[in-house]
């Protein structure tokens, strides 16, 4: 993974909306291509200074100054990079804080 100049490490990851989204990213101009990597260096040092961070889309909007569209890609990248681990109800949380526990198995009668 590389490590930004302040010693966050950063994942990888562009915004994939769609299947011409690489063809969208190396066209960006590059003060927007570098906005959004700020924000995503932003988002990620968040999480990981606060390792129970648990927000929902809503709450990181307001918290990271975004519209929908941005914080839902912004998410949704960090998701498919495995940094990020979205619940069952929604909440975005660290993946390797992220405790998947097995449902519970009832014996046949």
């Amino acid at each position: 993974m590389p490590e930004a100049s302040r010693g966050i490490p950063v994942a990888p990851v562009l915004p994939t909306t769609s299947s011409n989204s690489l063809v969208e990213i190396r066209m960006t101009p590059e003060p927007a291509r570098r906005e959004y990597i700020d924000v995503l260096q932003r988002v990620q040092g968040e999480f990981l200074e606060m390792p129970g961070l648990r927000l929902s889309e809503p709450q990181a909007r307001r918290l990271w100054g975004l519209d929908a569209e941005q914080c839902r890609a912004l998410l949704g990248a960090l998701v498919d990079a495995k940094f990020l681990f979205r619940t069952r109800d929604g909440a975005f949380v660290r993946a390797d804080h992220a405790l998947v526990r097995p449902r519970a198995r009832i014996p046949a009668a």
